[in-house]
């Protein structure tokens, strides 16, 4: 038995620098396999279900390009892998905001003309709905992940996000080698990442899983396929009806003809195989890379579960946590991207979700907030612009200070006056006033209020504002955000309590 390399151990992979990272295989039982590369050799014994590992340690100023090579010291047989780099690694996962691709981009055919060489490198991880009993994959039609560069052949298939900020950080930094694994699928909850004991809670099996269980028990295969069949004619109407529209009114925007349509029908029915049911993803698609080693994790991803708003901080808790624990990296860090403006959401649904999001990254030191709630299309949940988002995410990447989107720090009174201080804030907040915040008074009623900025330090003065008991900037599905930092980086939207006297995160 030859010795091989695990997938997704490939040609032209990228580890990342400064980290530990690990190798895996297969070989013969009780033989002691060696891997040689960047300097280091490592040995390990294979074990007896033939299966071996090794750690190797991190590497810092080395980028490459090199062979890892595999050699079974007791046969003399070897295997390797070429074109190894070590740079900065960075794992994409969410829902269909992340998965956006490049070709449907508005800025594709700009970026397409002006393709230089590659400069980086990308990884699809496949889209793998269910693992059939023979440990067949399902669709079978997808591709095994592969490791490519990105060229203009490539560039299609890629995040926008994730390209926008490569190109923001291969601009910053361009003797630096970047990588992007993408995992992620269109209209998943947060659920269909995490490990099933991560649903333990209550509350989210009552919204989450027993729903689920019960829309599927005691149907047959061919109620299920009635169903989805059902579900693909109204989504086949609406794409029809939609088409026509748009040929008849070419001066709407996809945002303004989908307001006046309807939304594509939404969730599609469930079944016992479907990519949606909980915690099916975690083990189909992140379980095949988490063998992996990153530089930190890109979440966007809320979409699907601000219809439980209510539980999106503990659910996006356990998500980190369940990773960090799987990658084996209990201070990996992770990038939260911020929901961006849709006014179609039930009540302030949107608003709760960012609420929560900046929360999660308030209390985890190793978390941070990249806000765009500043962007997004009023009626199409997927803008079809990533450019400031991802250039945005790349920004905050490469900045060496580890930190992210400006956010409400401390909060007092001062007089009859409130100051809220900024953290995270390039330079003075720019702007005089902000409209686009209200506060509630002692009889109930949210008016507007007025946020006047201080020009010498970054802070927030709200005039009367002790006369609130509740104070909101850019709380809503689809905020107006008009205070931004020097380097263009807006406010975080918050949403302030006073209890007890003190000011507090709501």
């Amino acid at each position: 038995m030859s010795p091989t390399i695990d997938r997704p151990f490939l040609d032209d992979m990228v580890i990342p620098l400064g980290k530990t990272s690990h190798i895996s295989g297969t070989g013969v039982p009780g033989h002691t396999m060696r891997v040689d590369v960047a300097s280091q050799s490592v040995q390990a014994q294979v074990a007896d279900d033939g299966s071996w590992t090794v750690r190797l340690a991190p590497v810092f100023d080395d980028p490459g390009p090199c062979s890892l090579i595999v050699t079974d010291d007791v046969a003399g047989e070897e295997c390797s892998i070429h074109d190894v780099r070590f740079g900065q690694v960075y794992l994409l996962g969410g829902q269909s905001n992340i998965e956006y691709r490049m070709r449907d981009d508005d800025g594709y055919e700009d970026a397409l003309a002006c393709m230089p060489q590659p400069w980086a490198v990308t990884y699809t991880v496949p889209q793998i709905d269910y693992v059939d009993s023979d440990g067949a994959a399902h669709p079978a039609d997808q591709a095994e992940g592969t490791w490519e560069p990105l060229t203009a052949e490539t560039l299609g298939d890629v995040s926008a996000v994730g390209y926008h900020a490569l190109q923001r950080l291969h601009q910053e930094h361009p003797d630096t080698v970047f990588a992007i694994v993408d995992c992620f699928k269109g209209g998943t909850s947060a659920t269909c990442w995490v490990p099933r004991e991560k649903l333990d809670d209550q509350r989210l099996r009552e919204a989450y899983v027993e729903p689920f269980d019960v829309a599927i028990a005691g149907k047959s295969e061919e109620d299920f396929n009635r169903e989805e069949r059902i579900y693909d004619e109204s989504v086949e109407r609406h794409n029809t009806e939609l088409s026509s529209f748009q040929e008849a009114h070419p001066e709407c925007s996809v945002s303004e003809a989908k307001d006046v349509v309807g939304h594509t029908p939404w969730p599609p029915p469930a079944r016992p195989t479907s990519p949606f049911r909980p915690c099916g993803l975690y083990e189909t698609m992140f379980g095949t890379v988490s063998a992996l080693a990153f530089t930190a994790v890109v979440w966007y991803q809320g979409e699907d579960d601000t219809g439980h708003s209510n539980l999106y901080r503990i659910l996006l808790e356990r998500l980190i946590s369940s990773w960090r624990e799987a990658l084996g990296d209990a201070a990996l860090t992770f990038y939260v991207i911020q929901l961006p403006g849709y006014a179609d959401g039930i009540d302030d649904s949107w608003a709760e979700v960012r609420e929560a999001q900046l929360r999660v990254c308030e209390g985890d030191p190793h978390a941070f907030l990249v806000s765009i709630a500043d962007t997004g299309e009023e009626h199409n949940i997927h803008p079809t612009s990533k450019k400031v988002a991802g250039t945005r995410l790349g920004t905050i990447l490469g900045d060496e200070l580890e930190h992210g989107t400006p956010v409400v720090s401390d909060v007092h009174d001062r007089g009859r006056d409130v100051i809220i201080d900024i953290r995270d804030s390039e330079g003075i907040l720019a702007g005089e006033t902000s409209t686009n915040a209200k506060g509630r008074g002692a009889d109930g009623v949210w008016k507007p209020i007025s946020i006047l900025t201080e020009t010498s330090s970054p802070q927030l003065v709200i005039e009367r504002g002790v006369d609130c008991s509740a104070i909101r900037y850019g709380y809503e599905n689809y905020p107006r955000l008009s205070i931004y930092d020097e380097s263009g980086m807006p406010l975080a939207p918050f949403s302030l309590v006073r209890t007890q006297g003190e000011w507090k995160l709501e």
